[in-house]
């Protein structure tokens, strides 16, 4: 470990399971991850504020049994200052999940949805380019990588989480060296998933959290809460044809681009687009 700086970073994305890796990652017991806050934004938005400052956030109780202190922000991808990173924290160890940028995009437009009532995806998209813009990788990749060495940075995908989340986190546990037979509580749990957003809001702001963990766990339940909820995926709500494909070129094209950097076969999430048009 360095000198009370991270030994690891996971820098993206939003909307692509980091909520739930920094869960399972605070469970393990030879990881620290600052527990009352999730992101520190040191490298995007507090950089004034000093190394000593950002230092701070990383002196456990008792660092006796700890092999591997991080972070994650999962907008460092997008946001982050890689030139100063690079020169606070050289030898980082970087994990991103990528997600297929349709599904990250709209997932991030349903959960603040109640911010553009009655708006579609694509009335959304004409006053903010936040939505879309995250959901492209391949020049913050490019640019990152023209930074820090490829052996530093671990690419996962949130289709891998779904799929196999224990190889998932065995994976994590290997990359930043802490015991990966750990299996931690939160392991199999989904966190921070949109069902209702302005429902879920409401309930965040009674301190009733248990009410959407209830509606999560009881798949019927959740069903007829999302369609409740108007549920802002089908086609009207998402924008018109010509929105859509224009959006599909835009993505496809990245995603082309992502899998040769990174020599991924992303051939499932091109497909994923294509069916979006």
């Amino acid at each position: 470990m360095k000198d009370n700086l991270p030994d690891f970073l996971c820098i993206g994305v939003q909307r692509g399971a980091t909520t739930w890796l920094h869960q399972c990652l605070a469970e393990h017991p030879e990881v620290f991850v600052p527990k009352n806050r999730k992101e520190i934004e040191f490298f995007s938005k507090y950089r004034d504020s000093g190394v000593e400052w950002y230092r701070s956030h990383f002196t456990p109780i008792s660092s006796n049994h700890i092999r591997a202190k991080g972070e994650l922000t999962p907008a460092y991808l997008h946001e982050a200052d890689f030139a100063f990173m690079h020169g606070v924290v050289p030898d980082v160890k970087l994990l991103v999940i990528l997600r297929e940028p349709i599904s990250r995009a709209i997932s991030a437009y349903e959960l603040l949805s109640d911010s553009f009532p009655g708006e579609s995806f694509e009335e959304t998209a004409v006053y903010t380019r936040y939505f879309i813009d995250m959901s492209l990788y391949h020049e913050r990749l490019k640019k990152l990588l023209g930074i820090y060495p490829r052996e530093q940075l671990l690419v996962m995908t949130y289709d891998e989480v779904c799929r196999d989340s224990r190889l998932v986190f065995q994976t994590v546990c290997d990359f930043i060296g802490v015991d990966s037979g750990f299996c931690p509580p939160s392991l199999g749990r989904r966190v921070n998933q949109v069902v209702f957003p302005n429902l879920q809001k409401a309930v965040g702001q009674t301190g009733a959290k248990w009410i959407g963990s209830f509606v999560r766990s009881n798949r019927f339940l959740e069903t007829f809460v999302r369609d409740l909820g108007g549920r802002k995926t089908n086609p009207s709500f998402l924008g018109s044809k010509g929105f859509r494909n224009k959006l599909a070129d835009l993505f496809d094209a990245d995603v082309e681009s992502v899998g040769k950097l990174l020599d991924m076969d992303l051939i499932a999430w091109r497909r994923a687009i294509e069916r979006f048009r």
